[in-house]
């Protein structure tokens, strides 16, 4: 399985290639915390100096822990500096 979440994931990336490179927005594809890729805008905008940085992290959201009991509300793991 996690082969095909692999070719999976760099087939996407090489199928949306022009669009990751090109686009004006912030762009991400999610799997799971493992297989995930995005274009340069969006991990510039979570403080990420490239995409592969952003894509080599763990968990991809993180609850706010005012609203851990909600069980509900998730963020994109920032960069801190």
């Amino acid at each position: 399985m996690k082969n095909n979440r692999i070719e999976l994931i760099e087939g996407v990336r090489h199928q949306l290639k022009d669009i990751l490179e090109s686009s004006k927005q912030a762009i991400y594809v999610y799997l799971d915390d493992t297989h995930k890729l995005c274009n340069q805008r969006f991990a510039t905008l979570l403080g990420y100096g490239s995409t592969r940085e952003w894509e080599n992290i763990g968990c991809l959201f993180r609850k706010r822990s005012s609203q851990i009991k909600a069980g509900k509300l998730w963020y994109p793991l920032i960069k801190m500096q």
